[in-house]
């Protein structure tokens, strides 16, 4: 494996000693929206579909369709009618934005208005912290990296998401060849023209990074066995830790700061909780479904098994079997846990291992800053709108009905709460004391 000095440097010195290098430009718009406001008003004759409010509460999107052409309006402007439109991102919350959009049976790539190079296909985009737009486009039957005006060379198969280093000057994604059947993590300069290639494996799957970006890992196959390799961006060159070797490798995640790394594994009838390399024998399931890991190292993850779900916190089941279970969440110091359950046609949040009142539908449980209260959006007789309720399941405060609630977001100073809701036609941005 050669790896190059120009690499090696950038890793080792580019990643580490990021927060000494000159901050970008503040984009507009990054600032928290503390007031309620109309955002946009979606315009008579149209359908609308994939509306999304920006959290800082100064921004919504949505994609507008008529006569079989579809517009993406954002903040209020709707771009030219293309074939399709999909994958809206923003930069850092500002008013710059980027879309794929469609016509004649081409890709292009559309930043603030301005359509970009045609292709065959785009798959995955995202921005690089210094403004960049960065995709995967299809040319015939070959696929390449866009980071701007430099290309990558071109790929027998189309590379996975990348995860892209905090400061934005590393790309690491899986690719594939074709040649002899292998896959590998790369790792590459922005400009895709210092590239470091890791081990030859039969398959690599599931590539997820932390919080921070500092670290990455990934489920690999070789020889019928399976491991979770570990790269530490941190460190210089392309270092792939393997764990031990396992018939089977399901569910894996970190802890937002990189610290923990939990997965579950089999290995002949045998089943293990994984977390930071020591293994904890753990009861058989059919199916997992989500795997949480707190700040502090506890594990959450739920199963399926004989039709029902379970939940599990650090390997030992706690509370009931229920129908579904959902939207887990630990608060900051992963000392609170809450998830939802699902019960027939009712649902609630079950907080500590005691469940709340129930509504026809409950979703996306949030813990305060102060971690004193919990916030979540609930559905009755049609009606959406956002409870609030205390560490014991008591609700404090039910905010307002609307047709649609969108996702909240706490103010800077964590005593109130801010959401996207409709009226009619018009798209609002909500704000409520907690």
């Amino acid at each position: 494996m050669k790896i190059t000095s120009t690499l090696s440097m950038v890793v080792l010195t580019v990643l580490a000693m990021s927060g000494c290098m000159k901050s970008p430009e503040q984009p507009k718009f990054s600032a928290f929206n503390t007031k309620s406001a109309k955002l946009a008003e979606i315009p008579a004759g149209f359908e609308v579909d994939g509306i999304t409010f920006g959290v800082n509460g100064r921004q919504v999107a949505f994609i507008t369709i008529k006569d079989g052409k579809r517009s993406m309006s954002v903040d209020g402007k709707s771009t030219l009618p293309f074939d399709g439109v999909r994958d809206l991102i923003r930069y850092k919350d500002s008013d710059k934005y980027a879309f794929v959009a469609s016509k004649g049976g081409k890709e292009f790539v559309v930043v603030n208005g301005s359509e970009g190079v045609l292709y065959d296909a785009i798959d995955w985009l995202m921005f690089a912290p210094d403004g960049r737009v960065i995709y995967e486009a299809k040319r015939g039957d070959k696929w390449l990296v866009v980071t701007g005006k430099p290309e990558s060379s071109l790929f027998s198969a189309g590379v996975s998401t990348p995860i892209m280093s905090s400061d934005g000057k590393l790309l690491a994604y899986v690719e594939t060849h074709g040649e002899n059947k292998k896959v590998n993590l790369r790792v590459c300069t922005l400009e895709m023209n210092d590239c470091i290639s890791g081990n030859d494996y039969d398959s690599i799957s599931g590539i997820k990074g932390d919080l921070t970006s500092s670290k990455l890992s990934y489920i690999a196959l070789k020889n019928n066995k399976k491991c979770l390799v570990t790269v530490d961006f941190k460190a210089p060159g392309l270092k792939e830790k393997e764990s031990a070797w396992y018939d089977e490798v399901t569910s894996f995640n970190f802890s937002e700061d990189g610290e923990h790394l939990a997965f579950l594994a089999g290995r002949g009838n045998k089943n293990f909780l994984v977390k930071n390399s020591v293994e904890t024998m753990i009861p058989p399931h059919e199916i997992v479904f989500d795997l949480l890991v707190a700040q502090n190292g506890r594990v959450f993850y739920t199963t399926l098994a004989n039709n029902k779900v379970r939940a599990f916190l650090d390997g030992v089941m706690i509370g009931k079997e229920y129908g579904g279970i959902e939207y887990p969440v630990f608060n900051n110091d992963g000392t609170q846990m809450a998830y939802v359950v699902n019960k027939g046609s009712k649902s609630s949040v079950v907080l500590n291992g005691v469940e709340g009142p129930e509504f026809d539908k409950v979703v996306t449980p949030r813990f305060s800053p102060d971690g004193k209260m919990i916030v979540y959006r609930a559905r009755n007789n049609g009606k959406r709108f956002v409870i609030v309720s205390d560490l014991q399941g008591k609700i404090t405060r039910e905010h307002p009905h609307y047709e649609a609630v969108w996702d909240v977001s706490f103010s800077p100073d964590g005593k109130s709460v801010g959401y996207g809701v409709k009226v009619g036609n018009e798209l609002w941005w909500k704000v409520e004391k907690l």
